[in-house]
Formats: C-alpha cells, sequence, structure tokens
C-alpha cells in the first residue's frame, strides 16, 4: 500500500474497535478488532457515512479478521450508510474469520443486492488492496 495512508478516525470501546484509513484516494479501510460496542458502531457508522458522501466513488475494504463479534447496530448502521451513498461505493470486499461476523457479512450482502465480495484468505485480501491502490 501506499506510504501516505490517511486515518479519518478510530473508535475503541471497553473490548473492541474499529478504525477507517484511506490508503487512496478511492480506497477506504475500515479495520474491526474484538467485540465492537454500541457506542463504538454509532460513531463509526456516522464516520463512514460522511466520508462516502463525498465523491469520488471508493473501494471499500473491511478488515473484520480480528473482530469477534458485534452489536447488531454495527452491521445496520454500517450498512445503511452504504445505501445512502450506494453511488460513491465503488466496492465491498471483507475478510472475516468469526462465524457470527461472516454471519452478518451474509446478512448485509443480501442488503447491498448481492454486491459483497468475500476473502478467506488474507494474503490474497491485502492483494486486492494494493491492486486497488495502484488502480
Amino acid at each position: 500500500m501506499e506510504a501516505t495512508i490517511r486515518k479519518v478516525g478510530e473508535w475503541t470501546g471497553k473490548d473492541g474497535s474499529a478504525s477507517i484509513e484511506l490508503p487512496a484516494l478511492r480506497v477506504v479501510l475500515v479495520t474491526m478488532r474484538g467485540r465492537v460496542d454500541e457506542e463504538t458502531a454509532r460513531r463509526f457508522a456516522q464516520a463512514l457515512n460522511d466520508l462516502l458522501k463525498v465523491a469520488p466513488p471508493k473501494n471499500t475494504f473491511w478488515d473484520l479478521y480480528e473482530m469477534e463479534n458485534y452489536h447488531p447496530s454495527m452491521r445496520t448502521l454500517s450498512t445503511q450508510a452504504l445505501l445512502d451513498n450506494w453511488d460513491n461505493v465503488a466496492g465491498v470486499q471483507v475478510i472475516a474469520r468469526s462465524r457470527i461476523v461472516k454471519m452478518g457479512v451474509a446478512v448485509a450482502n443480501v442488503a447491498l443486492h448481492g454486491r459483497v465480495q468475500s476473502f478467506d484468505m488474507p494474503k490474497i485480501f491485502e492483494n486486492a488492496i494494493v491492486a486497488a491502490c495502484r488502480a
């Protein structure tokens, strides 16, 4: 990835965290770890919504590999931010390991009209981020 990664924000709760970075103009990297609570979800989703309101369209990469669980509002608010700004969402790529998180991704994918691309291997996911940053 490029050396100039812009940190949009990081939100930490008792047992988990969420962050948004911009490794390139058209690439959003979301990282979540642990157990993300309702307050973290609300603050994260507001920042995501604000970011996606602004053109150009962006490929979103969701690194949920270290996420164990989440408050239901994380899925609903994040999905709503994507839908509300659909014209500025070029893609949704996700990696997750936890069964509960993967189930949430599957539910979100239905709401997002099957537009989520899921990855199982971290290296392939990382390669996709690098390729998007170079595009």
